[in-house]
Parts: C-alpha cells; structure tokens; sequence
C-alpha cells in the first residue's frame, strides 16, 4: 500500500493485497483427480482522502475497490459422496472411456492412468464497488459521519478448469473412435451431454446473491465536556440498505426483489477513569 500526499489537504491511496488460503480437502477436481489446490484471494482499491477546511474539522475519503477469491472448489452439485460429478461431465466421461475401451481403441492400462474422478468445480466469486466516507467535528463536542457505498457481486470463471480438460482430451477421444461410426456417434453424444450438464450449472451459478448494492449510515454522538455530567455522551445512528436482489427467474429471466431496510439505533455511555 502506498499514500501520496499530494497537497496539504490533499492525498491519494492506493492498496493491492494477496493471500493464499487452506483448500477444500474434502472433494476433488480435474485435471489431477485429487485434492484442489489453495484458495487465493486477491484485491485492489484506490482512492483520495481530503481534508477540506484544513483543521480536521470535516474530512472526505472516497475509495474504488475490488476483491476476487480465485480457485476455489465450491460447486459440488452431486454432493460429496460420488465418486465423480453428473452435472459437471464426470458421468460422460466414464461413459466414454468404457465405450473406447470395450471397442479395443485403448487398453486398461490408459483407462486407468487417464480417467479421472472428480466432484466439485471451481468459481471466481467477484466483488466491485465503491465506499465514500464524510467525517465532521463541528465543535470539540460533536461528531458526525456518514457513509455511503455501492457493490456488485457476482461469479466469473465458471468450471475453467473442467472446459479446459474437456476442449484438450475432447480431439483424442474422438480420434480413438476415428474409422468406427457407431463408437464416434457415441462418444459425440456423451460430449453433447457433457456440455449440456456444463452449460445448465453454469447458468444456475450465474444467480442473485441476494447481496444489496446500496448502503448508508449516518451517525452522530455528544459528549458533555463540563460540569457534573462531564464524561457523558449520547449519540443515534441510522442504517440504510437498499432492496436485495433475491433470484433471477430461469423461467423468463425476471429479476426478483426484496424490499429495502432501514434502522435507527440510539446510544448513550459515562467515561471515567477508575481509582
């Protein structure tokens, strides 16, 4: 992270950060068969911050951001008790190694080292955004925030690794079953299959997260600074969230929403120094 202050009041911000985090070792995935790697998270954002009046009197802070969680296994449609994955091709893959290897086109030995099982598929979760902050302390006594931000979530990067073992081995199952039309028929349909069950789950994942893009808050406290009460403060806030994003219908593409929140808590609090 880096700030350049470029102005007195004036200064920029900018942040990139990347962490790496323990894998799913409960499922398996493609191309190896096993254990999916770590997860990797990764996120940027950049900004200004201005103090406007030059005395920490009212202060702005505005910031664009966004966070990506990378290689992450979390679809698992058929559960983690099959050996491999229907909706995600698994099931047409055996099917087309049993028929290449029934017709003599490999032997047991490719059968064994080439056919992997799997059952989870990996998902880039994304979310983008923005976040503005105003701070004012018109007196000594009185401080005032609000803060507003936007963000947009949503799921890139469907199954990468499954389309991408599918487009390599898809010319060398095909070119086994080369001079036979019967056995390439069949390793054609359970391809067209396979990538039906692709295409539906990725259509599923492409969803509502039933996340809320806009948010806002204001707050205000008091403190009494003299006399009997010093020590006293009182204070309210109030929290904004916009209507959610439930589903998306798979009927007629209908979008589906939920009504908007808003809060309004008060507070009060003595400070003191103990004996």
């Amino acid at each position: 992270g880096a700030v350049l202050h470029v102005l007195p009041r004036l200064s920029l911000f900018y942040n990139e950060s990347r962490n790496s985090g323990t894998p799913r070792l409960d499922r398996t995935v493609l191309p190896t068969g096993k254990t999916p790697p770590p997860t990797e998270g990764l996120g940027q954002d950049v900004g200004v911050m201005i103090d406007v009046l030059g005395d920490d009197r009212l202060f702005f802070r505005f910031g664009a951001y966004e966070t990506r969680q990378t290689k992450d296994a979390v679809i698992i449609p058929d559960g983690l008790s099959v050996n491999t994955s229907t909706s995600l091709g698994g099931t047409a893959m055996v099917n087309i190694y049993n028929a290449l290897l029934a017709a003599g086109r490999i032997t047991q030995a490719q059968f064994d080292s080439e056919l992997k099982f799997f059952n989870a598929a990996t998902i880039d979760p994304v979310t983008k955004g923005w976040e503005a902050e105003f701070i004012a302390n018109p007196t000594k006594t009185l401080t005032l925030r609000l803060g507003v931000s936007f963000s947009k979530r949503q799921r890139e990067n469907f199954f990468s690794e499954v389309y991408g073992y599918f487009a390599e081995w898809e010319p060398k199952w095909r070119a086994a079953a080369a001079g036979d039309a019967t056995l390439l028929a069949s390793v054609n349909q359970q391809l067209a299959i396979a990538h039906e069950n692709l295409d539906d789950m990725a259509a599923l994942q492409n969803s509502a997260f039933g996340t809320r893009p806009y948010k806002a808050n204001v707050t205000a406290r008091y403190r009494i600074a003299e006399g009997r009460l010093k020590g006293v403060f009182v204070g309210g806030a109030s929290r904004f969230q916009s209507r959610n994003l439930t589903r998306i219908s798979q009927i007629d593409g209908r979008e589906i929403w939920g009504t908007p929140t808003l809060f309004v808590d008060s507070f009060a609090g003595y400070r003191f120094v103990l004996p």
